[in-house]
């Protein structure tokens, strides 16, 4: 069982030999004008599109980004919407979100966001990738679209006790193809073992594999959005 994975993806990107599922992640407000940039002329059959707040709100209108969005979707027949907002909410960017969101309802396409800007109108919530070693906290009657990353711990186990800390998840998966490695069963993840002096770690990771597995026990998390980047040559 899996639930459907999009790569996110650069215009460069786009000359690579696709994956499976892609969404154009270049979307942006623009600094020409009101409206938005960086729009695609085609995508793939079930894309996404992935509109960010990397160029600051200044002015712009919520009712051309909107319009914008709109023919956008209906142009390339993407599947969905992902607002891959960073930046504090404003009141601007809440209301563009809420707006984009029923524009999205209208014509049947299924928008998320990050929880902070949530609105009554029915829509998905984006999350932050999915802790390795414990449970998430899901939002209850909401669908979920979660991030598609990797988390790393070391936990050091010493004559005073057991530190935990939070690791680097690429270099633990580099560091893994050189050591022994096991799967943990309740927690879900990979882990392997390595002598510190007197003391012992363990690094607990996820590949792949596992996160894909995680993201299917919980109902509500019907997409998962990762970086082709990332996970184009694993």
């Amino acid at each position: 069982m899996s639930i459907p994975l999009y790569l996110a993806m650069t215009a460069a990107d786009f000359s690579s030999p696709l994956p499976e599922r892609a969404a154009w992640m270049a979307v942006h407000f623009s600094v020409a004008d009101r409206g938005i940039s960086n729009i695609p002329a085609s995508l793939p059959p079930g894309s996404l599109v992935i509109l960010n707040d990397q160029i600051p709100w200044n002015g712009h209108s919520s009712g051309l980004i909107c319009s914008g969005m709109v023919d956008l979707l209906l142009k390339t027949g993407a599947e969905g919407l992902l607002l891959d907002f960073e930046r504090p909410a404003q009141p601007e960017t809440r209301e563009l979100a809420g707006s984009l969101a029923l524009c999205c309802e209208a014509i049947g396409c299924p928008v998320a966001m990050p929880p902070a800007y949530l609105s009554r109108v029915p829509s998905a919530v984006f999350l932050p990738p999915l802790p390795c070693r414990v449970a998430p906290e899901l939002p209850e009657n909401r669908e979920v679209w979660g991030e598609f990353s990797p988390t790393a711990l070391r936990a050091v186990i010493g004559a005073e006790g057991t530190a935990l800390e939070e690791a680097e998840p690429w270099s633990v998966l580099r560091e893994a193809e050189r050591h022994p490695v096991f799967r943990e069963p309740e927690l879900g993840c990979m882990y392997f073992s390595r002598a510190r002096g007197t003391e012992v770690e363990v690094s607990l990771f996820d590949t792949r594999e596992t996160l894909m597995e995680k993201l299917c026990r919980y109902p509500q998390i019907t997409r998962a959005v990762g970086s082709y980047r990332e996970w184009g040559s694993w």
